[in-house]
C-alpha cells in the first residue's frame, strides 16, 4: 500500500491510499460507502466484516468537512482519496512538501 499526501491548489489536503490488489468492479462503486454493503456477497460476519467500515469513515470525514472518494480498476487496484479542507482544525498551520509518499 502507498499513502500519498498533497496540498491541492484549491486548498484541499488530499490523502490517497493506493493498493495493487484485485480492484473493485465499477458496478459496486456507487454503493461502496453504503451501510452494510459488501462487494463479496459470499462473505459473512465471521470472516468478512459487516459492511460498516467505509460508511463509518465517511461519516467521520463529514464531521470535518471532508469527503472520501474512490477509483478502482479490476486487476489493477484501488485508490481511496480523503479530501480535507485546509481550514479544518490546525491543518493550515502545518508546512509540508506538496507530496509525501510512504510505501
Amino acid at each position: 500500500m502507498t499513502v500519498t499526501v498533497r496540498l491541492a491548489p484549491s486548498g484541499l489536503f488530499c490523502c490517497t491510499f493506493s493498493d495493487t490488489g484485485i480492484g473493485i468492479a465499477s458496478e459496486h462503486l456507487p454503493k461502496l460507502f453504503d451501510r452494510f454493503y459488501r462487494v463479496d456477497k459470499a462473505r459473512n460476519r465471521a470472516d468478512g466484516g459487516c459492511g460498516l467500515g467505509l460508511a463509518i469513515a465517511t461519516e467521520l470525514a463529514a464531521l470535518y468537512g471532508a469527503v472520501i472518494e474512490v477509483d478502482s480498476q479490476p486487476g489493477v487496484g484501488s485508490n481511496f482519496h480523503v479530501l480535507i479542507p485546509a481550514s479544518a482544525g490546525e491543518l493550515r498551520a502545518v508546512e509540508t512538501p506538496d507530496t509525501v509518499t510512504v510505501g
